[in-house]
């Protein structure tokens, strides 16, 4: 057979829409079943987890598991004009309206959308919303809203009226056979007290790692027909992965590569080592993303973590953390980065409890190697560096995860001056620091409702 007519079945990036290559979450669908649908009265649930953990995937699984007279209809908002409240109804109207067509063979029409912009609330409710419950007999119309958080943003920019939240929450409480499912890249806390009211009466579930037998099918599975992983491969990928699914598909989407250039019956560890270059190359953009969302403490964490662990995947404790930066000439105040720690472990790129490491290792590999490469001064350079004036590129200079010295001065860099001896005692680094000062808009936490036991 022609090797070229291999064709990659794994999915590196874009959701799973199939069932061949969606594995695992059992967990997810039970809680669904069991929190969505209600003796009295059903309640909203909302998945929330950290990029590429296959929430929207979740939600494409979602029909399959549900009892048919739960009628899934899926909502894209990064597909919608988010405008104006009007524009949004209206695209969600349609989105609507579409499915039931092709999925369920029911006609709905959509009412015009200059309707929904004069009046979108009437539009939406009365025109459109009542036809198609009627249209549903005894079903039910499930509503999964994708990247909700959308709405947020839309509305801090003042593009979208901020009353679309208690349209929403009035639409929660009067209709009952209208249920929602949210899914949320990332906490609510931060967020404007309407965007978390909205919530206050929804159900979370919390979608992260794959289970270690889902993780292990997603590798073998797919490519049974044309090699056999060895186990000791296996167990390498998961090392490397911590079965995250989506650096867990675009390890093996390398791997079947690798093979599809030399074919053999079976791939072991080297076969595996030898992709792992190209597969943290192939994701870097998604490793940047977490440096980039994190706090300048997380980010002094994880540079320190990486800096301190070397070559060697052992876990690191903050005491040895804040030594690598003292000898840096760096003092780290110990329970900003404790909190640090606690927020990295709640976005899953952290793991540990007194000692930490890296949740996925290709976000830990390329920093350590660079740092062993360029960053890491030896004690001569640091000696011939420690009473130079910071170079003019510095102070601009942000630098990345694999960067803690500035590469053109030497000096560490200045999201990482979070107490440093030029710093004058007491003072925030915030201060010292004014354009350091954290995002007002950047999200951590799940809402207070998480935090008080609202979810599993």
């Amino acid at each position: 057979m022609n090797r070229h007519l291999h064709v990659n079945p794994y999915i590196a990036g874009s959701p799973v829409t199939g069932t061949e290559m969606f594995f695992g979450r059992d967990d997810v669908f039970t809680f669904i079943r069991r929190n969505l649908i209600g003796r009295h009265r059903d309640t909203p649930v909302v998945l929330y987890g950290q990029r590429r953990t296959g929430k929207t995937s979740v939600l494409y699984q979602l029909h399959r598991h549900l009892d048919p007279s739960y009628r899934c209809i899926f909502i894209d908002l990064h597909g919608l004009s988010l405008d104006s409240m009007g524009s949004l109804l209206h695209g969600i109207a349609s989105s609507i309206s579409r499915d039931l067509r092709r999925e369920h063979h029911l006609t709905v029409p959509v009412p015009d959308r200059s309707l929904f912009l004069a009046e979108p609330r009437s539009a939406f409710q009365t025109r459109f919303l009542d036809a198609a419950l009627s249209a549903l007999g005894d079903d039910h119309l499930v509503l999964m809203l994708d990247e909700v958080v959308r709405l947020y943003e839309e509305v801090e920019h003042g593009r979208l009226e901020r009353e679309i939240f208690d349209f929403l929450r009035h639409l929660m409480q009067h209709y009952e056979r209208l249920n929602f499912i949210f899914s949320l890249g990332s906490g609510l806390e931060e967020m404007a007290r309407e965007y978390a009211f909205l919530f206050s009466v929804s159900l979370y579930h919390r979608i992260s790692f794959l289970e270690p037998a889902a993780a292990r099918s997603l590798i073998t599975e797919p490519a049974r027909e044309h090699y056999q992983v060895a186990p000791q491969a296996v167990m390498k990928i998961l090392e490397i992965t911590s079965g995250h699914p989506y650096y867990t598909q675009l390890v093996c989407h390398c791997l079947f590569d690798s093979w599809s250039r030399s074919p053999k019956s079976v791939m072991d560890v080297p076969d595996v080592e030898a992709i792992l270059a190209e597969a943290i190359e192939l994701g870097s953009p998604n490793l940047t993303y977490v440096w980039e969302d994190s706090t300048p403490e997380e980010q002094a964490l994880m540079a320190g973590i990486a800096a301190t662990g070397g070559h060697d995947a052992g876990a690191v404790t903050i005491d040895q953390v804040r030594e690598t930066w003292h000898k840096a000439g760096l003092t780290l105040p110990e329970r900003e980065i404790t909190r640090a720690a606690r927020s990295l472990i709640s976005r899953d790129v952290l793991a540990g409890d007194q000692a930490y490491s890296f949740n996925v290792d290709p976000a830990m590999e390329p920093v350590r190697s660079t740092l062993a490469r360029r960053n890491d001064p030896r004690p001569g350079d640091r000696d011939k560096t420690a009473n130079q004036t910071p170079c003019s590129r510095h102070r601009s200079h942000r630098g990345g995860p694999s960067q803690l010295l500035c590469c053109h001065c030497s000096h560490p860099h200045i999201p990482l001056l979070l107490q440093s001896r030029e710093r004058p005692a007491g003072r925030p680094y915030t201060d010292f620091y004014p354009d350091l000062a954290p995002d007002p808009g950047r999200r951590r936490h799940p809402p207070t409702a998480v935090a008080a036991g609202r979810y599993q």
